[in-house]
């Protein structure tokens, strides 16, 4: 069972600093990425697949959603050959080509969002970020979206608040998808990433992320401290008997003997809005 908890104090005499995941974690982004991917999908589909694409559209978001870019792109091309709904454009093209087209294409469109100002940021984002700059300075950010999806839609969601320019400085950002040799979530590599740019240790760092991906990924990276708020308060993933996103299915992994030692390194929280910190400051 997980230790659910209402509310958390974030000890800064045990972390030094905070990575933060983006979507569903800062920003209310998800809803919106989701429907523009699948807006931008259906461009991609046979006339006749577009009729039954209703009934794809579960499976694509438990199968492909949550993944880097590159990785989202290719399991997405590869379910729309699989099941016959590739249109003849989109079945002739490389992973690689796929990955380019369908990214630009969705960029445009979530930039147009963007600049509507549809996207939001996730209820006390903004305290928990402003509080987290106040005791620590510069924060850093970890994603698998793009560059040049994330950083407008930061700056867009963000812009009453604080300078993202300031809080989330170009040299603390981790774009995995971006990362010449990265790998997608829940490989560590860019929470490790994240820790060298703080100048940390990563067992001196907390992460805050949304789902059990970005948990395990963390955790490998040998971070102590991670907080999970689910998005909506879903902890149904967390808890799965399987799945990219069952801290259950990642403890199975490890000898018995292990597992409470790690169980102590995440805690799942209800909402953003329920962490505070501990009214202390590390010394100079």
């Amino acid at each position: 069972m997980l230790d659910f908890k209402e509310s958390f104090l974030i000890d800064t005499r045990v972390s030094k600093s905070i990575v933060f995941d983006v979507d569903g974690t800062l920003l209310n982004s998800e809803p919106m990425i989701r429907s523009v991917a699948f807006e931008v999908m259906r461009t991609y589909l046979t006339s006749d697949a577009g009729r039954i694409f209703e009934e794809h559209i579960s499976p694509i978001t438990a199968q492909c959603f949550g993944n880097s870019e590159d990785i989202f792109c290719a399991k997405v091309i590869s379910y729309l050959r699989e099941h016959a709904l590739a249109s003849s454009r989109a079945a002739s093209m490389s992973n690689e080509e796929f990955l380019h087209k369908f990214t630009g294409d969705r960029t445009a469109l979530y930039l147009e969002y963007c600049a509507a100002g549809k996207i939001k940021p996730m209820p006390g984002a903004v305290q928990l970020v402003r509080n987290a700059f106040e005791r620590f300075g510069p924060l850093a950010i970890n994603t698998g979206s793009p560059e040049m999806l994330s950083y407008p839609m930061l700056v867009s969601a963000f812009r009453d608040h604080f300078d993202v320019d300031v809080v989330f400085p170009k040299g603390l950002r981790t774009f995995v998808t971006d990362l010449a040799n990265g790998f997608g979530k829940p490989n560590p590599d860019g929470y490790i990433r994240a820790a060298r740019l703080l100048g940390h240790a990563p067992w001196d760092l907390m992460a805050v992320v949304d789902r059990g991906n970005d948990c395990i990924s963390a955790l490998r990276a040998q971070y102590q401290n991670v907080l999970v708020v689910p998005e909506d308060g879903d902890i149904g993933p967390l808890m799965a008997p399987a799945g990219k996103h069952s801290l259950l299915a990642f403890l199975e992994t490890h000898p018995v003997v292990a597992r409470d030692e790690i169980r102590r390194r995440y805690k799942v929280v209800s909402s953003l809005e329920a962490v505070g910190f501990y009214p202390v400051r590390v010394a100079a």
